[in-house]
């Protein structure tokens, strides 16, 4: 009984402290702009605090177990800006026909980039807007047309027009990232204003990929008539924002906010797009002025990495994955396309990416917990993310390093000739070592925690 009174004070003590902390958030939230850096910071612990209580599992069952109250008909409901460039316009093809788009239907997504294409220019192809071209129309005569932005812009625009094709393609692959930062909010606007009635937008690169099911599942939970703002959330404490690339999710209530309750901060962030480095970060920034935050209870649903890349946490193994992103070689994306076309209207959680990929069955790890020549830890995964004990005799040991880590371990690698073990939180598919060969004699063991 005695034992029990430290943790009743701890419990205590959290309790009061949230108490004090939501007063002081709902008084700041009164008294001080939206992006004001105080409290930015409150709801950053805000955030943090329900995060505690949230249970990603209770979040996932409600969203696998049935459709929602809120119909979502993908084709008709959900608005896509698909953002290109010169120097990566070659992706849209692959991509297009992996959406399901390649025969081009205007009125369900707008592509934007930094040069212009008609839709008659070839054969199928979507019109392209460009959109970098319209913010400079747009901010010159306000006299910010000296910024180094407009200079680089000009310079491609030269040599495409010029028809210099080799000139251009070296522009686009020097400033085109940069030019990208401005696409975002012009194009929402096109997207917003141009396209019938939406209840969701939808922003995509031209190497991203949506398994539409799960998407239309999560969506099918929400309601569009409140502003929502998804994605794979990055950045620091004061500055969250959700990934470009792993997809961004808007709702009409959001654009609705910007582009017709709030036309100043649409126009505001127009001008910032000159010097903001990310565009996915100005969105976040713009919106964050209208008190409209990430909602980071889904951010676990959003990848951005290809599916061999992808790295699968305990927590995340039965979500609903929504993405996949950094699909630069057309047959990736096609072939990806291809795959979730035959699997119809199946939803898909991370585990599925093993088995869709090549990778493990995860029931058997019950009967053969380790698996020699093949490593989940990955090559490329986070060094932050992966913890190295070195003169680990065994695989057996190393297996046993990561069953006393329990949820910081899902997957560990043992290497003989170092006799070092990596154990991890995440796990990626299988892929053999490029180490291993005959009569060498040094080795991966990778496994994987078992409950």
């Amino acid at each position: 009984m005695v034992s029990l009174i430290p943790r009743r004070r701890t419990v205590r003590r959290l309790t009061f402290y949230t108490i004090i902390l939501f007063l002081i958030y709902q008084l700041a939230k009164l008294t001080l702009p939206a992006d004001n850096i105080i409290f930015v910071s409150l709801h950053s612990q805000k955030v943090y605090l329900q995060s505690l209580f949230h249970s990603k599992a209770a979040t996932d069952s409600w969203i696998r177990s049935s459709t929602g109250p809120y119909a979502v008909d993908f084709s008709s409901r959900v608005g896509l800006l698909i953002k290109t460039g010169y120097g990566t316009r070659e992706r849209l093809p692959a991509q297009l026909e992996a959406l399901g788009l390649d025969k081009w239907d205007p009125d369900r997504a707008v592509v934007v980039g930094d040069f212009e294409q008609d839709a008659n220019a070839t054969a199928g192809a979507p019109v392209i807007q460009d959109a970098v071209g319209s913010i400079m129309r747009i901010l010159a005569p306000k006299g910010l047309n000296r910024m180094h932005r407009f200079k680089r812009y000009g310079a491609l625009k030269k040599a495409i027009d010029d028809k210099d094709e080799k000139r251009a393609d070296l522009l686009a692959s020097n400033v085109g990232w940069e030019l990208d930062a401005l696409k975002t909010i012009w194009g929402l606007g096109a997207l917003f204003r141009t396209l019938p009635p939406k209840d969701w937008y939808i922003i995509l690169d031209d190497d991203s990929f949506l398994v539409t099911e799960s998407l239309t599942r999560l969506l099918s939970h929400l309601d569009p008539t409140k502003p929502y703002y998804l994605g794979n959330t990055l950045g620091s404490t004061l500055s969250r924002f959700a990934h470009g690339g792993s997809a961004i999710v808007l709702s009409r209530a959001t654009l609705e906010k910007l582009f017709r309750a709030h036309p100043d901060a649409a126009a505001e962030a127009q001008v910032n797009s000159l010097s903001e480095t990310w565009g996915d970060k100005l969105v976040a920034a713009t919106l964050r002025k209208l008190n409209i935050y990430i909602d980071e209870r889904f951010s676990h649903f959003f990848n951005g990495e290809v599916p061999l890349d992808t790295q699968i946490a305990s927590d995340r193994f039965c979500s609903p994955i929504v993405s996949f992103h950094d699909l630069k070689k057309a047959e990736e994306m096609r072939e990806l396309g291809r795959k979730f076309r035959e699997r119809g209207r199946r939803l898909t959680v991370w585990a599925d990416v093993w088995d869709l990929f090549g990778g493990a069955n995860t029931r058997g790890f019950n009967d053969r917990p380790m698996r020699q020549d093949h490593d989940y830890v990955g090559k490329k995964v986070d060094v932050r993310k992966v913890k190295m004990s070195k003169n680990v005799p065994t695989a057996e040991r190393c297996m046993r390093l990561c069953m006393r880590q329990r949820k910081k371990c899902l997957a560990w690698r043992w290497e003989m000739k170092s006799r070092e073990c990596y154990t991890t939180a995440y796990s990626g598919c299988s892929r053999e070592s490029l180490l291993i060969s005959l009569g060498d004699s040094s080795m991966n063991f990778p496994g994987q925690r078992q409950e």
